[in-house]
């Protein structure tokens, strides 16, 4: 059984056991008073200004292992052992994205301008996509390419970049 503590205004209370805690704390963002928490299947969003848990979410089929929100606080990415990364709308918490990978994803992030999430593999593959695709015809092209593609298309954009590079 995990444990989950209560924020106060003092200070952090002490921990207290709840029937539904995840075991395993796996990783953790903030992003003004919000603090996202991905543990177990789950994750759980806190607010710290009002002291209360504003979201939790179990859609994973497997343990959630990175979440991160994007630079503007817009938007959240999870990702797991259920071979996906999901985007998430903060505004009114619905998954707007749903990314899927050919091995368990554990590591997940945004670029700087929050245009881009990248989310990686424990051994080193890094997958990118659009955070919005521009269309939803864009969104279901994206989503429909196997990852070997998508790698393919990036290794060969990579050697065409060193190639130009070099040709200058």
């Amino acid at each position: 059984m995990g444990r989950r503590r209560r924020w106060k205004s003092k200070g952090l209370a002490a921990p207290y056991s709840s029937p539904d805690a995840d075991p395993t704390t796996r990783s953790i963002t903030i992003s003004g008073s919000k603090v996202a928490v991905a543990c177990g299947r789950r994750w759980r969003v806190i607010d710290v200004s009002i002291q209360r848990e504003v979201q939790t979410d179990a859609s994973h089929h497997g343990a959630v292992r990175g979440i991160a929100f994007s630079p503007d606080g817009q938007h959240m990415v999870t990702c797991g052992d259920d071979k996906t990364a999901r985007v998430w709308r903060v505004s009114d918490w619905r998954c707007i994205r749903v990314l899927k990978s050919a091995k368990k994803a554990s590591a997940c992030t945004f670029s700087a301008d929050g245009r881009h999430i990248f989310f990686a593999d424990r051994f080193g593959d890094v997958l990118t996509a659009t955070t919005i695709p521009a269309t939803a015809a864009a969104n279901a092209a994206a989503d429909s390419l196997p990852m070997e593609a998508q790698q393919a298309a990036a290794q060969q954009n990579k050697a065409a970049a060193a190639a130009a590079a070099a040709a200058a």
